[in-house]
């Protein structure tokens, strides 16, 4: 059996004990009779948890499984939480039910948004390569002439998007 959240059980566990040390000193020989203890049959029959299905079907589920496990590589394994799931491996397991993204994860999001900035400079540097803006002297960089020009970009709004409406938002909305 294995424990989604380390946390609770550790609490729960706490609880267990605290309640065996009151009944033992409440009834001192009764941890002695276990042996004695007689046992009932289970004749309740045990209902699978649909919850923790990957899949309705078999084979399915085993392509699910092997790509939460190529997800679950790609992850930290820290289990910090910040992201919202207990573990990264839980994270992995919405990420292929499609309930969250990789950059949920703080760590793939920030290594994401380094990777963006990068080719941004990238773009850049070949942009003034090949096509230096006018009056531009080196000095000005197109993402801080592109900052202060966004007054004069039209972009589409979400709202927008999800009606199909014609696109009104300005860039300093967005920015």
């Amino acid at each position: 059996m294995t424990v989604s959240n380390r946390f609770s059980a550790k609490s729960r566990q706490r609880v267990y004990v605290r309640e065996a040390n009151k009944l033992a000193f409440e009834e001192p020989g009764s941890f002695h009779n276990l042996n004695k203890l007689q046992l009932e049959e289970w004749d309740i029959p045990l209902e699978p948890n649909k919850a923790l299905n990957l899949a309705e079907n078999i084979s399915d589920a085993l392509v699910k499984y092997d790509q939460m496990e190529q997800v679950a590589k790609r992850l930290p394994g820290l289990d910090c939480g910040a992201c919202g799931a207990p573990t990264c491996a839980s994270l992995a397991e919405d990420i292929v039910r499609g309930l969250a993204t990789e950059t949920d994860c703080i760590f793939k999001l920030k290594d994401r948004i380094r990777a963006v900035a990068a080719e941004m400079i990238e773009l850049e540097n070949e942009m003034s390569r090949h096509a230096p803006l006018p009056g531009d002297n080196g000095s000005e960089s197109v993402v801080k002439l592109a900052y202060q020009e966004k007054d004069n970009v039209e972009l589409p709004s979400a709202n927008n998007e999800a009606t199909g409406q014609a696109d009104t938002g300005k860039a300093e909305d967005v920015l």
